[in-house]
């Protein structure tokens, strides 16, 4: 836990860890067990805030691309025992879809959680082109079974290498 109090921990003498101006916030962490003071101007401060608010959104994009990559690879592999595209026009299956997707969407709103909202958008527009794209409609694992998994797969796969590449 993070807290930035100017009189807490007040060392005038302290100087930016950053800039080498003399700091103004000093912030105090308990890392590994023990209490830590980092000391900033408010340039610093403010760009180091900043950079953190970043991160958390970057992390989660790259969350909701994983989570995308999942619906997919999952919708292609159980796309026989979902019997989307089995049914004449729009089935049972293809409407539990989308309300469960708009209920994701809902969800992911009012939560404020992107990856929610994007994975019910996702299932909405699945469910919704089911017949279009045929799936579940081949005996076996149908072209569309392989494409859909490999292009899970591969999302899965990116959305790793992303976030491990700026950790």
């Amino acid at each position: 836990m993070q807290t930035a109090s100017p009189t807490s921990i007040h060392n005038p003498a302290a100087i930016c860890q950053s800039c080498g101006a003399p700091a103004a916030v000093h912030v105090t962490a308990v890392a590994d067990g023990a209490p830590t003071v980092r000391h900033y101007c408010h340039d610093c401060a403010d760009h180091a805030h900043l950079e953190r608010a970043q991160r958390r959104r970057y992390h989660g994009a790259v969350a909701a691309v994983g989570s995308i990559g999942v619906v997919v690879l999952s919708l292609s592999v159980f796309a026989d025992w979902l019997q989307f595209g089995r049914s004449e026009g729009f089935g049972r299956y293809q409407q539990v879809g989308v309300i469960l997707g708009f209920l994701l969407v809902s969800l992911g709103a009012a939560a404020r959680a992107p990856t929610l909202f994007i994975v019910g958008a996702f299932t909405v527009v699945l469910s919704l082109l089911a017949d279009l794209f045929g799936f579940g409609c081949a005996e076996g694992f149908g072209w569309q079974q392989v494409f859909g998994s490999l292009l899970g797969t591969a999302i899965i796969i990116s959305a790793i290498v992303v976030a491990r590449k700026h950790e």
